[in-house]
């Protein structure tokens, strides 16, 4: 299991950077669009096998967040992603996944109503510190 976590960040990885060399005339969305049917496809497939058990749960808070993870969280987020590729360094744009924790927590403070406490909002401000040095960093040759 550790090996799986160890691999995500290098598949990510090299994904971006096909995607940054290889996706220059292809829509954002069209990049977007296969693989979130096919995980869907997946993800349900894995459902009927391992949750058959569980009841299946539609109200209100069950279906909005469905709707935001797939709209705002997944489909959005993911064109948005692939057109800053298109528009921006991939090593700038692969800060976005640092940020991902900080809107998770916002998220769930400002949906849920999840305490923000003082520890969250001293590590959200180094990330974000850390991220905006990063990002005015200028990464040109040498001398």
């Amino acid at each position: 299991m550790a090996l799986l976590f160890l691999a995500s960040p290098v598949v990510s990885a090299i994904a971006t950077v096909a995607v940054k060399r290889w996706g220059a005339g292809i829509h954002p969305l069209s990049l977007t669009a296969f693989p979130m049917l096919l995980t869907g496809i997946v993800m349900g497939v894995a459902a009927l096998l391992f949750e058959r058990d569980a009841a299946l749960v539609f109200d209100t808070r069950s279906l909005g967040a469905l709707l935001y993870l797939a709209v705002l969280g997944s489909a959005v987020t993911f064109t948005v992603y692939y057109w800053m590729l298109a528009h921006a360094p991939a090593t700038r744009v692969a800060l976005i996944a640092y940020t991902i924790p900080i809107v998770a927590v916002a998220v769930g403070a400002l949906a849920f109503g999840e305490p923000i406490r003082g520890r969250v909002l001293a590590g959200g401000a180094l990330v974000l510190a850390g991220v905006a040095l990063v990002s005015r960093t200028r990464h040109g040759p040498r001398s």
